[in-house]
């Protein structure tokens, strides 16, 4: 499966769009870029391997 996020670089934070197959899957917002510093950047551009993870306790949510 491929993935494909669009991304729109603001001052305040980074959208993103997810697609798959041209579909829009979801929206997400990211910090903005900070030259990757560590809990306050964005994650960098690149090919990046997702993993399907299914989570069974979900009483935090």
């Amino acid at each position: 499966m491929e993935l494909f996020l669009c991304r729109t670089y603001l001052k305040g934070g980074t959208n993103g769009k997810i697609y798959y197959q041209h579909g829009l899957i979801c929206e997400r917002i990211e910090l903005p870029w900070r030259n990757n510093k560590r809990s306050i950047s964005c994650i960098p551009e690149a090919a990046i391997c997702l993993l399907n993870v299914t989570i069974q306790n979900t009483d935090y949510i």
